[in-house]
């Protein structure tokens, strides 16, 4: 599902040195930490992805195993502040979760596709990956007319501290993994 990390508005002469710089926190993170070792110990980088999202902006998305979730939801907010610090730009950690392809999977294996592996289930657990430590209070799809389809979140306004800055990189993230627009929202009451 990330294989697009090749396209146009990824920057590529950075990239090595930004994708060593990660692997780089993340293995200081785990030998220093020695309450989250184990949990790390768990977490595989798969992907690492510097991707533009204003003129001058740019964040980083690091793909992680998906074995590993449970381990990254008890180190994520730790980890991410470290690498936002460190790095300088907003850091959104996700587990890759891949989908099956219906037809095939039935007509090869003769059962039906597991809940985990469909396309709904994985895009609506990628959205709760982006937003993790903030809590989601309403969702709305909106099909507007001659345009693509657009989900609009509304986070809770407690959490808008945390995401503030980063709601334009969550945005661009989703588009880039799912195709569809997004819009986070933090509402008063």
């Amino acid at each position: 599902m990330l294989k697009q990390t090749k396209t146009n508005n990824t920057k590529k002469t950075d990239s090595n040195k930004t994708s060593d710089l990660v692997r780089k926190i993340f293995n200081d993170f785990a030998d220093s930490h020695s309450e989250h070792r184990e949990d790390m110990k768990n977490i595989k980088i798969e992907n690492i992805a510097e991707i533009k999202y204003e003129e001058t902006k740019f964040f980083i998305l690091v793909s992680i195993n998906e074995a590993g979730v449970k381990n990254l939801q008890r180190v994520h907010v730790d980890l991410v502040k470290r690498l936002e610090s460190t790095t300088g730009k907003p850091v959104i950690v996700i587990p890759q979760r891949k989908t099956v392809d219906g037809k095939k999977y039935r007509n090869y294996i003769g059962k039906s596709v597991p809940r985990t592996k469909t396309l709904t289930y994985v895009r609506e657990n990628l959205l709760e990956d982006l937003l993790y430590p903030a809590t989601i209070v309403g969702k709305r799809t909106r099909y507007p007319r001659g345009q693509q389809k657009q989900l609009k979140v509304l986070v809770d306004s407690v959490d808008k501290d945390i995401l503030s800055s980063k709601t334009g990189a969550i945005c661009l993230g989703y588009k880039t993994l799912t195709g569809c627009d997004l819009s986070v929202d933090f509402p008063q009451n």
